[in-house]
């Protein structure tokens, strides 16, 4: 189980709201209509989605409810090798929480097992080892592994009376390892489907359901998950957080690491570098491996100097020529955290660079999948303000 984070500012009212709307749906064991299935939360990388979601998952309590908290994050070979890792972290979540409710040893392991035996047959099992238990997996289609899992943990959920909620954090990351070609025609038709009807009385599972939070920080795909299921979304955005909160959480963090730092150096360096958590986070490392004695104006300036630097550099080895292309003419139009609206983008740099539109259009969403560009309902920007500072500057 991962660690909760040790700062939390400014996310109680998201929080609220999602603890909510999770006691809003009844119990299995109630035969009540429910709407609204799938909560997606969306957000730049690094804004404190996950932050939000592991403290649901892990520090609030509601009541009836078991909360099963799935992690996509890392590179995966193919979607069998991740939903693999999504059904060992199924299995961990659920030993922890059986050990923790009802003092049941291996509950996870007896529920996957069971789930297991389906495809492989109970006897087998019993002689097999998990390794060669998952290998012989593979010959089954990921997503159908999937559904029937989920089937199980409904039953288990409904003979328990528990509504069951399973975090799916970094959703992208579990698509993106399916190729272009399914991704588009007939994974996420058939997944997004899915999710919905685990939802509604009289699916492939008659009794129990599911519900699913998702996030993600590629705002494309809840425009792919709107065009199958427009009533079954509940859209929660997550942007950056304002001076003041961004400032406690430096000052506090920096607190937690016995240096001090004063609110109107913190304020000022909020001011360079924006309120993206994880980039507050990521300077404050900066910060102690400096060891810096007195955090004056010039040397926290200097260190922020340092951070965007050391980015420039990873650009600068890591860009192709083609995607610096680009960024020479979007940093034209999305400087000072500007938008612009993605067919203007994708058109200006078409006629500007003479690509055509196709290629204009895989560069761009290249760059937001490598989290430098970031879409949202109002177009693209930079992903954040330290971002656009090494690329503005002086494109590598």
């Amino acid at each position: 189980m991962m660690t909760p984070p040790r700062v939390f500012v400014d996310r109680e009212e998201e929080v609220r709201r999602i603890i909510n709307w999770i006691r809003s749906f009844p119990l299995p064991q109630q035969n009540i209509p429910r709407t609204r299935n799938i909560l997606l939360i969306i957000g730049p990388k690094g804004v404190g989605k996950t932050t939000i979601l592991k403290r649901i998952a892990y520090e609030e309590t509601i009541p009836n409810t078991y909360m099963v908290y799935v992690e996509f994050r890392g590179i995966y070979s193919d979607s069998y090798q991740l939903f693999i890792e999504m059904i060992n972290q199924i299995m961990r979540e659920l030993n922890e929480i059986g050990w923790r409710l009802h003092g049941l040893r291996d509950l996870g392991f007896k529920i996957v097992k069971a789930f297991i035996s389906k495809y492989l047959g109970r006897e087998f099992i019993e002689e097999m080892s998990w390794d060669i238990i998952i290998d012989k997996l593979r010959r089954y289609n990921p997503l159908t592994l999937f559904m029937d899992l989920i089937d199980i943990l409904c039953e288990y959920s409904y003979k328990e009376n528990k509504r069951l909620v399973i975090i799916m954090d970094e959703f992208q990351v579990f698509i993106e390892t399916i190729s272009r070609k399914v991704r588009r025609d007939y994974f996420i038709k058939s997944f997004i489907q899915y999710l919905s009807k685990t939802q509604e009385w009289g699916s492939r599972t008659s009794r129990g359901y599911t519900i699913f939070i998702i996030s993600t920080s590629d705002y494309t795909y809840y425009t792919n998950l709107m065009d199958y299921i427009v009533y079954h979304i509940w859209p929660l955005y997550i942007e950056e957080l304002d001076e003041q909160y961004a400032c406690e959480l430096l000052i506090k963090t920096l607190q937690g690491h016995g240096i001090w730092i004063s609110k109107e150096i913190a304020n000022e360096v909020v001011r360079e570098i924006g309120g993206n958590p994880s980039i507050i986070l990521q300077l404050t490392q900066y910060i102690i491996v400096h060891d810096v004695e007195e955090i004056t104006r010039d040397a926290i300036l200097g260190i922020i100097h340092s951070l965007i630097e050391d980015l420039r550099r990873k650009y600068r080895s890591e860009l192709s020529n083609e995607e610096k292309k680009v960024l020479r003419i979007a940093c034209q139009y999305l400087c000072h955290q500007n938008y612009i609206e993605y067919s203007k983008l994708i058109d200006i740099i078409s006629r500007s660079i003479g690509y055509s539109v196709d290629k204009a259009r895989n560069i761009v969403d290249e760059l937001m999948r490598k989290n430098i560009l970031y879409i949202n309902r109002a177009g693209v920007r930079f992903q954040n303000r330290v971002v656009e500072k090494a690329l503005c500057i002086h494109i590598p």
